[in-house]
């Protein structure tokens, strides 16, 4: 089973930033961006940032561009709720991610989410296991 946030919602409204969802994963683990769509809400585009560049781009119906080569097979995001899914994380994957989800032929982008990944090597995981019994 891979490390999964609480359901991030993606709202239309333009009110305060909410903080970013901390996600804690170990190097050669696997995770998902669990992202909660409203009701009613036709997913158009979606794109997914690391550090501010586009990691990947789902493209109706399911045309997936892969931007960043160091995730290159190792990502998919699901048309159905715009979650993304990484696996084999490296130290490397550790950073900010924020997804904007466009609406169903309109232009009009959504709030965007933020999550921050933070990537434990095994011993460390291990380490802070021990330290909390």
């Amino acid at each position: 089973m891979y490390p999964e946030a609480a359901h991030a919602g993606v709202e239309a409204s333009a009110g305060a930033e909410q903080p970013p969802v901390v996600i804690n994963a170990t190097v050669g683990d696997e995770v998902r961006f669990p992202v909660q769509i409203p009701d009613g809400f036709e997913i158009g585009d979606i794109t997914w940032l690391f550090e501010g560049r586009i990691l990947v781009q789902l493209i109706p119906p399911n045309k997936l561009l892969e931007k960043e080569k160091a995730f290159k097979g190792r990502v998919s995001v699901s048309g159905q709720n715009a979650s993304l899914h990484i696996w084999n994380l490296t130290m490397e994957d550790g950073g900010e991610y924020s997804i904007e989800v466009y609406m169903k032929e309109e232009t009009t982008e959504r709030e965007v989410r933020q999550y921050t990944l933070r990537i434990f090597s095994v011993e460390a995981s291990r380490e802070l296991s021990s330290h909390q019994l």
